[in-house]
């Protein structure tokens, strides 16, 4: 291929011109290649405007309707659909992989198989994404096309440099919270938060903690003694403050879960603005989307916010090499039956479908009793816990002044229950909340939960 290039500083605009016999795949790639420095599309964020060229857009991807493209350091709301903006762009190295989401292959690093003939799409920021079944052989034949020029290399994954880009911004709950300076005096909503400051390096920005249902001896080993000298605030409704006891912190940014945020008041995620100070809400404590992947996407969002963007990829790269391997030695094994007992005596609590405990214990080999009821936390009743004859009773501790003995007491001399499988058997496992909420502990759950459910597998 011959190629000419001549520099005029009398020339107002570059012009590309390609003469070739026939147009192949290698022309075509470069041609969709080049297309990307043609244009830039028009994004929001609140109410400013920006103009960003498409060539550093990493992927664009539709939450409730609304429709938003990230750059490493932003994201960006676009009033047109994921569909309308993915064919605008699907000549531009753009290329559907799920119904929720378009990724830029020229930011691609690699791919992998997933379970349930899925595959994982790694961007060049460190983050991953799904790709959805039907969108595979779509993928595949995408960069089957591209592979045949020397091009088409993707960039070694690397943690995103902070450069001259000051505000950051992400998506949570549907809705852009954007942060032109660091936060710098921080409110955890639990011990839980507070565990995944700390693992972000972020620890002397926490003001206050509340406790929530946990103390600091929950936390993990690595995190108790710099955690237990911050200051806690008085509880209330599920141990968490009222919401009118945080302004004179003056918090700038306050961080919690479905339940801590709920606690506080606030009816729903259109009331938080009206507390007066920046709040973020764990996507993987929201049913139904809590599970192990949301966490990760909420740690990077915690990275983005505090500019620690490579300490939140190391941790989430950490916990998912970690799980991988545990999750390795669970290929041939069969699902064991577990039930969550929560509390109650009449009517007990336990753990549905949507919630990120039930996530672990599907990810340790086991299988929620109640994993196909779609609320979060629910009551159940006795008799549907006796029909379903669990193998193993996960039982919930936490500082409520019910130890974790106590109610495993309690299960035990229940005569109803005598003849479950894991009362018969005196199969229990006691866990901390902090053990079943998103945290640095999950990778630890895990093994925990599959030495329990699978005796032997692990060394």
């Amino acid at each position: 291929m011959k190629l000419i290039i001549n520099e005029n500083i009398n020339i107002n605009e570059t012009e590309i011109v390609i003469n070739c016999a026939a147009m192949d795949a290698r022309l075509q790639h470069l041609v969709d290649y080049l297309r990307q420095y043609s244009y830039s599309l028009t994004g929001t964020i609140g109410e400013a405007q920006y103009f960003v060229s498409v060539e550093n857009i990493l992927y664009i991807d539709s939450v409730d309707k609304s429709t938003f493209f990230y750059d490493k350091h932003r994201v960006y709301q676009h009033k047109s659909s994921l569909t309308e903006l993915a064919a605008q762009l699907e000549n531009a190295m753009f290329v559907r992989i799920s119904k929720n989401c378009a990724i830029n292959l020229s930011h691609l690093h690699s791919l992998r198989s997933y379970e349930n003939h899925k595959m994982e799409a790694t961007m060049n920021n460190g983050e991953r994404i799904l790709v959805g079944r039907a969108f595979t052989g779509v993928l595949k034949d995408k960069l089957t096309q591209y592979n045949t020029s020397p091009m088409f290399k993707a960039a070694q994954c690397h943690s995103v440099p902070c450069g001259q880009v000051f505000e950051r911004s992400v998506v949570n709950m549907g809705k852009i919270l954007s942060f032109h300076t660091v936060p710098n005096r921080i409110v955890a909503l639990s011990y839980s938060e507070a565990e995944i400051l700390t693992a972000l390096g972020l620890t002397d920005r926490i003001i206050v903690i509340a406790p929530a249902e946990n103390s600091s001896a929950d936390v993990s080993e690595k995190h108790q003694d710099s955690i237990s000298k911050i200051p806690t605030v008085k509880r209330q409704n599920l141990g968490v403050p009222a919401a009118s006891t945080l302004p004179p912190f003056s918090p700038d940014f306050v961080l919690g879960s479905f339940h801590s945020l709920g606690a506080l008041g606030m009816a729903n995620f259109d009331e938080y603005p009206l507390l007066g100070f920046p709040l973020y809400m764990l996507e993987s404590t929201n049913p139904p989307q809590a599970t192990l992947e949301s966490f990760y996407h909420d740690i990077m969002n915690l990275g983005r916010i505090f500019r620690v963007e490579d300490k939140a990829l190391a941790l989430v790269e950490f916990s998912r090499r970690r799980i991988d391997l545990l999750r390795q030695q669970l290929t041939k094994i069969t699902p064991r039956r577990i039930f969550v007992y929560d509390n109650g005596d009449k009517i007990p609590y336990t753990t549905g479908k949507g919630t990120f405990e039930n996530d672990l214990i599907c990810l340790s080999g086991g299988q929620n009793i109640f994993g196909g009821c779609p609320n979060g936390y629910m009551d159940t009743s006795w008799e549907q816990v006796i029909d379903a004859d669990p193998e193993f009773i996960i039982v919930h501790e936490y500082q409520d002044g019910i130890t974790g003995k106590e109610k495993v007491a309690y299960l035990k001399g229940r005569d109803d229950l005598q003849n479950v499988a894991a009362v018969r058997e005196n199969k229990f496992i006691i866990a901390s909340l902090l053990e079943v909420f998103p945290n640095t502990q999950s990778a630890s759950t895990i093994e925990k939960f599959i030495r329990q459910f699978h005796t032997g597998l692990l060394p």
